[in-house]
């Protein structure tokens, strides 16, 4: 693939794990977690201040907001750098290509290629751009804005703008 644009990867650990952490807070089944494990710390702290001799849950039902979150949101952490250090590959000396016909990510002893049909959109933060695949929902390629010049980021604006809307 011929590319138009040409634009540097290199993922840090804690890079990975911020844009995970977005894409992760975003879906419908996070909030829904969080709000479930919520829900029987609030009933049994109503039961416990209404001096009920029934309490409707253990007390340690006070540690499962604190594990959802932790499983949610810490945990990621580990698997970035768990993916940093099996897979060094994977994130460094990588180069994606943007073009009319679609984007590609070559680094050491892969490559791959995606048209632009096979994405649902994008989306632009303060340090990354997602770009969302239609075959896999909330899932994303990012692109870290720190890599891109403001000639090379505006280049990249108008061909997602045109191709994704």
């Amino acid at each position: 693939m011929a590319g138009i644009l040409l634009i540097r990867e290199e993922f840090t650990a804690v890079e990975q794990y911020n844009a995970s952490v977005f894409l992760i807070a975003k879906k419908r089944w996070t909030k829904r977690a969080l709000t479930i494990s919520i829900v029987p710390v609030i009933i049994y702290f109503l039961s416990v201040s209404l001096n009920s001799k029934y309490l409707p849950f253990p007390p340690s039902v006070i540690f499962l907001p604190v594990s959802v979150f932790l499983l949610l949101f810490v945990f990621p952490f580990f698997i970035a750098v768990i993916q940093m250090l099996l897979v060094p590959g994977k994130f460094k000396n990588v180069m994606l290509s943007f073009s009319d016909k679609g984007f590609s990510r070559a680094g050491n002893g892969f490559e791959y290629k995606k048209n632009w049909e096979e994405f649902t959109g994008w989306e632009e933060t303060n340090n990354f751009i997602y770009l969302y695949f239609s075959e896999f929902d909330g899932v994303a390629h990012i692109v870290q804005k720190r890599l891109v010049s403001e000639s090379e980021l505006r280049l990249l604006r108008e061909l997602l703008q045109k191709h994704l809307g």
